[in-house]
C-alpha cells in the first residue's frame, strides 16, 4: 500500500509537470519592407485592414492614414493637439461599418473618422481613465476598454454611444484581492464572447455577454511560455504586480485562432529566438498550433515585435520591428 502511494504521488507530480509538445518553427520571409510612408517617418504603429485599404495609426508623430494594399498613400490626417479632432498618442486604431475608431490615449478619447475620406465626425469622453493596450467595439457601437486602476477584478468597461458607463466586468490573474495590472488585452470574438489575455500572467479567459466566466486557459503548459516563466527572478503568484516582466507582448483573434507575440527567453544566443505563436482557440480548447520566426534580416529578428496585425482577407501579417520600427509584411501560411 505504501509503494502504491508513492507510484500514486509521483504519477501525479509528472501529469502536473508535463510540458506539452509543440510544433518545430516556421521560418517567415517577408515579402515587403515599409521603412516610411510617402517619406513620412513613424514610430509606433497600430494597423487594421479592409477589403481594400490598410489604416496606419502612428503615435509619434501623430497621425491617420489610408493607403492601399501595396501602401500608396490616399488620405492623411496628421492633426496634433487637444482639439476635438487632434490626436495626441493615439494607441489604436478599430473598424467598424463604415468608420474608424481611434483610441487617443494623450486625450483621453475616443475619436470616429470617415473611413473613405478620413473626414473628422466626432469625439467621445472616455469616462473612466483607461489602459492604452486594447479597445473593441461591439456591433452597436458600443466600446470596451480595460481599466487603468481597477481595485476589483472589474478591469472591463463597457462605454455606450453618449460616453456613459452601461457595464463593468472582467477577472484577475491570478485570483487573489488588488488592483488587476496583468490583463492587457482582450478581444471580442465572432459570438460576442469576451477573450482575455494576460501580459504578464499568461492564461486566456473567455467571458460571455453577462460577463461571466466560460473557460480559462493556461499558456504555461507549452514550451516557449514555460521558459519564459521558469527564467524570471521573482514567484508570479506572491510578487507585486508591477515587479514581473511581461511575457505576452501583443496578441489578436482572428478566425478561431488567437495569434500572441512574446519575449522567448531562449538563452545568450538571441539568433534562435522565436517570435510568434498561433493557437487554436474556442469555448473548450486552445492548442498551440505553429511557431513563426521571422528572418528579415535585421536585429528585428531576435526579438518579439512592437506591434502585429494579421489580414485574414488577404492572408497577410504585418510586423512592426522592436529595434527599427519597419514594417514587414509577410504571407501567412496555413497552420
Amino acid at each position: 500500500m505504501k509503494h502504491l502511494s508513492l507510484l500514486i504521488a509521483i504519477l501525479l507530480f509528472a501529469c502536473s509537470n508535463r510540458e506539452f509538445p509543440h510544433p518545430t518553427p516556421v521560418l517567415l520571409k517577408p515579402a515587403k519592407i515599409i521603412t516610411q510612408l510617402d517619406s513620412i517617418f513613424f514610430t509606433n504603429v497600430s494597423l487594421f485592414t479592409d477589403d481594400e485599404r490598410i489604416y496606419i495609426l502612428s503615435q509619434n508623430p501623430a497621425f491617420i492614414a489610408a493607403t492601399d494594399k501595396n501602401f500608396n498613400l490616399l488620405w492623411i490626417r496628421n492633426e496634433e493637439g487637444n482639439g476635438p479632432s487632434d490626436l495626441y498618442y493615439p494607441e489604436q486604431v478599430n473598424v467598424i461599418k463604415e468608420k474608424l475608431y481611434i483610441l487617443d490615449h494623450g486625450n483621453q478619447s475616443l475619436k470616429q473618422f470617415e473611413k473613405k475620406t478620413g473626414n473628422f465626425i466626432s469625439s467621445l469622453k472616455i469616462p473612466e481613465p483607461v489602459q492604452r493596450f486594447r479597445f473593441d467595439l461591439t456591433q452597436d457601437e458600443h466600446a470596451l476598454f480595460t481599466v487603468f486602476n481597477s481595485v476589483n477584478h472589474e478591469n472591463v468597461i463597457k462605454v455606450d454611444r453618449n460616453g456613459e458607463v452601461i457595464k463593468k466586468f472582467g477577472t484577475t490573474f491570478p485570483e487573489r484581492p488588488g488592483p488587476n495590472r496583468q490583463m492587457k488585452y482582450f478581444q471580442l470574438d465572432g459570438n460576442g464572447n469576451l477573450i482575455l489575455i494576460g501580459a504578464s500572467l499568461p492564461y486566456v479567459e473567455l467571458l460571455d455577454q453577462e460577463g461571466e466566466s466560460i473557460n480559462r486557459f493556461d499558456l504555461s503548459k507549452y514550451e516557449p511560455i514555460k521558459r519564459s516563466l521558469d527564467s524570471l527572478e521573482v514567484t508570479v503568484g506572491e510578487a507585486p504586480r508591477n515587479t514581473i516582466p511581461t511575457i505576452i507582448t501583443d496578441a489578436q483573434y482572428k478566425d478561431g485562432k488567437l495569434y500572441a507575440s512574446f519575449t522567448d527567453r531562449i538563452g545568450l544566443d538571441r539568433t534562435k529566438a522565436r517570435n510568434l505563436l498561433v493557437f487554436r482557440l474556442n469555448e473548450r480548447d486552445c492548442e498551440l498550433e505553429a511557431i513563426y520566426k521571422f528572418q528579415t534580416g535585421t536585429d528585428d529578428d531576435n526579438f518579439n515585435p512592437k506591434y502585429f496585425h494579421v489580414d485574414a482577407i488577404d492572408k497577410k501579417l504585418y510586423v512592426q520591428g522592436l529595434v527599427t520600427r519597419y514594417i514587414y509584411v509577410f504571407d501567412l501560411l496555413d497552420s
